[in-house]
């Protein structure tokens, strides 16, 4: 916790919300806020950063990581790095769609990767994309020979949680007690 006068410095409460986040994210995330989004009416400001880097628990051999074409739409492909990989993983099947499993390191945590098997088929996928589906691939992965190709890839997102608290039905926030702050 830190005590900042948004109204006297907000380039100062900023800085010092920036630097927190990349201290704790080894410099990945060097800034999460601009002075600009503050108002003389802020009382408090939450922030998180999360950032994740983890080794795959089997490697994508550097030598097969090839330049190919990646479908960005069904007119549209781009040229991008393909990482590639032979091996045993849980792979879910079914006539529109292909879930892969990777594990990271340690097998905690894993990544699965949803591929519609038409290449203009991602706009389905998500407008069917929910608990449902997830539970079926999730009980439908099994153990199979699999050829992988995996662009490389980063992600990044920011959250407004002032609209999504909204979308919640929060519409107040209880601070300290009795005190409240409109969403």
């Amino acid at each position: 916790l830190q005590t900042v006068d948004f109204r006297k410095t907000p380039v100062e409460a900023a800085q010092a919300i920036n630097r927190w986040a990349a201290d704790h994210t080894q410099g990945k995330i060097p800034a999460i806020v601009d002075p600009a989004q503050f108002s003389p009416f802020d009382a408090l400001f939450l922030a998180s950063a999360i950032y994740f880097k983890a080794d795959w628990q089997y490697q994508f051999p550097e030598s097969s990581t090839a330049e190919a074409a990646f479908h960005m739409t069904s007119e549209r492909r781009v040229p991008v790095p393909l990482m590639a990989q032979t091996g045993a993983f849980p792979l879910f099947e079914s006539p529109s769609l292909q879930v892969l499993e990777l594990a990271y390191v340690g097998r905690e945590f894993r990544m699965l990767v949803f591929l519609p098997r038409a290449v203009d088929g991602l706009a389905r996928l998500e407008a069917s994309f929910g608990e449902p589906l997830l539970a079926r691939c999730l009980a439908g992965l099994k153990e199979e020979d699999t050829h992988v190709f995996l662009p490389r890839f980063a992600l990044d997102s920011a959250l407004d949680l002032k609209a999504l608290l909204a979308d919640l039905g929060a519409t107040t926030v209880t601070v300290r007690g009795n005190q409240a702050c409109d969403t």
